[in-house]
């Protein structure tokens, strides 16, 4: 258990502890009915959303607008951990010299860059119910969907799972448009109003009353 205390390693143990850190906290603001991505990206300019070249540069071919700036970041800390170990770990085995934080760093951060592009292709591609490709969101209205985490109240939001016509999985935020309604996780609701980015009223489903 060396490897935990080698101070060569600080850049990739905090690496490490900050991915954890951002997971826990985006699961527990689900438990409590709101998403911490959806807040990340509601701070952030908006960006055209209609391919790669949307958003321009290093970005746009890292899919930044395409994946939520909170599960891109979190891909590339789990990237940076994993190529910077083990090029500290394989230099340290194959020559016996340890490479130092800043040289690991350097090379480990320019090595992120093209997996963290092969990453987020798969991500996009088998992970399609958190893609933000544009999709009007006007359009949803109407849309049917079921309650996965949470219960949504007039006050309080509920993540919501919605298939768009084009077949795409979605995942929004629902309160009810009445103070009376109430639908428990694994409830259907029905979206009625569009309100803000990510946020929608609601009513309870044929198979919720």
């Amino acid at each position: 258990m060396e490897w935990v205390s080698d101070s060569n390693l600080v850049l990739f143990h905090a690496s490490t502890i900050l991915l954890l850190a951002l997971c826990a906290i985006e699961t527990i603001s689900l438990f409590f009915g709101f998403s911490f991505q959806g807040g990340v990206d509601d701070f952030l300019p908006d960006h055209s959303l209609d391919g790669v070249d949307g958003t321009g540069g290093i970005l746009g071919w890292l899919y930044f607008g395409k994946i939520p700036f909170l599960i891109l970041f979190i891909l590339f800390l789990g990237v940076f951990s994993v190529i910077g170990y083990t090029l500290v770990m394989v230099v340290q085995s194959v020559t016996l010299i340890t490479l130092p934080p800043t040289i690991s760093g350097v090379i480990a951060f320019v090595l992120s860059i093209p997996f963290l592009r092969t990453v987020g292709s798969l991500y996009v591609k088998y992970m399609p119910g958190f893609e933000t490709e544009a999709i009007s969101e006007q359009s949803l209205v109407g849309q049917r969907g079921v309650v996965t985490v949470g219960t949504a109240t007039k006050e309080k939001p509920a993540e919501v799972h919605i298939t768009s016509l084009a077949g795409q999985d979605i995942y929004l935020m629902v309160k009810m448009q009445y103070e009376e309604e109430s639908v428990p996780q694994g409830g259907e609701v029905i979206l009625t109003q569009h309100i803000e980015e990510n946020m929608y009223l609601g009513r309870p489903g044929l198979a919720s009353i």
